[in-house]
C-alpha cells in the first residue's frame, strides 16, 4: 500500500510555499502523482451596495475576476518554480468556491491531501476553518501542517496514534499504515480504561503489517484529552500523530471541549486525520 495520489491544497499564506515543497518531497518518496489544487472564490456583487447593484455596471465583477486570474498567475508561477523530486508528475489545477469545499471535493479522489493548520480564536472558533472542514469532508486521509514551520524530511519517524476504539480511530488507523509500516516507531495510546482491551486488539493488528508499536494504556485524563495526547506525543519525542476526528459532534467538541478542535488548531507536529 502506498500514496500515488497527493493533494495539496494552495493559498496565498505565508506557509504556503513550504506546503508545497513538502507535498513534492512526500510525493517523491512515494513516486506519486502530485496535484496542487487553488480555489479563487466566485466573483460576487456585494450586498451593501443595496438597490445602487443595479447601477453598479460589470466593473465589480470584471475587477474580482482579473485579482482572481493574478492570484492564479502568482501562485502557479510559485508552484511550478518548486524543484520536482524524480519519478513525480506534477499538476497544477484551480477550482472556483469556498476552500474547504473544494479541496474537500478533489480529495475525494486522492490518496492524501496535505493542507495547513486552523487557527480560528474568539467568535472564529465558532465557524469550521479550513482544515476542518476538509478533514470533515475529505472522505480519506488529511495530513494536517503546523502553521509554524514545515516538518523536516524525516517527519515520520517517530508516531503516536491516538485510539479510542471508535470507528474515526479505526479508519485513520488503516490509511495511515504506509507512514507507520516505515516508521522507526510508533506508541498506540489509550486514554480511558474502557478503551485498553480495544487498544491490545489495534496494536496486534499493525504488530501484524510488521509495526514496531509500543501500546501506552493511561488512565481517564481529568482534563483535556487533547492536552493529553500532544503533551505525551511531545514527552515521546514522537514526531507525527495520527487519530480519527470528532467522535462526538462538532457542536459538542466546540461547547464541551474535544480532542479534534484542540489538536486541528494547536498542534506544532503534522497530524493525520480521518473522520
Amino acid at each position: 500500500m502506498a500514496y500515488r495520489t497527493i493533494l495539496v491544497g494552495l493559498d496565498d499564506s505565508d506557509g504556503m510555499a513550504g506546503r508545497a515543497a513538502f507535498a513534492l518531497a512526500l510525493a517523491g518518496h512515494w513516486q506519486a502523482r502530485l496535484i496542487g489544487l487553488l480555489a479563487n472564490p466566485f466573483p460576487f456583487m456585494p450586498t451593501s451596495l443595496g438597490e445602487g447593484a443595479a447601477y453598479a455596471g460589470p466593473e465589480i465583477m470584471e475587477a474580482q475576476e482579473q485579482a482572481n486570474a493574478a492570484r492564479t498567475a502568482r501562485i502557479r508561477a510559485a508552484f511550478e518554480a518548486l524543484p520536482v523530486p524524480e519519478g513525480v508528475s506534477r499538476h497544477f489545477i484551480v477550482d472556483e468556491g469556498a476552500p474547504g469545499d473544494s479541496v474537500s471535493a478533489h480529495a475525494r479522489t486522492a490518496d492524501l491531501t496535505i493542507v495547513g493548520q486552523s487557527h480560528g480564536e474568539g467568535l472564529e472558533a465558532v465557524a469550521m476553518e479550513h482544515a476542518e472542514q476538509i478533514v470533515v469532508g475529505a472522505g480519506g486521509p488529511v495530513l494536517v501542517l503546523p502553521r509554524s514551520r514545515p516538518p523536516a524530511a524525516d517527519f515520520a519517524r517517530r508516531w503516536l496514534v491516538a485510539w479510542d476504539g471508535g470507528k474515526e480511530a479505526a479508519r485513520a488507523l488503516a490509511f495511515a499504515l504506509p507512514f507507520l509500516q516505515q516508521a522507526e516507531s510508533v506508541v498506540l495510546l489509550a486514554a480511558g480504561e474502557e478503551y485498553h482491551a480495544s487498544a491490545e486488539a489495534a496494536a496486534a493488528r499493525l504488530a501484524g503489517h510488521g509495526v514496531k508499536v509500543l501500546l501506552e494504556k493511561l488512565a481517564e485524563p481529568e482534563g483535556s484529552v487533547g492536552e493529553l495526547i500532544l503533551t505525551v506525543a511531545e514527552t515521546k519525542g514522537c514526531t507525527a500523530l495520527v487519530m480519527g476526528a470528532y467522535g462526538h459532534s462538532r457542536f459538542r467538541e466546540l461547547i464541551m471541549g474535544g480532542a479534534t478542535i484542540t489538536i486541528v488548531r494547536d498542534a506544532r507536529l503534522p497530524v493525520l486525520f480521518s473522520a
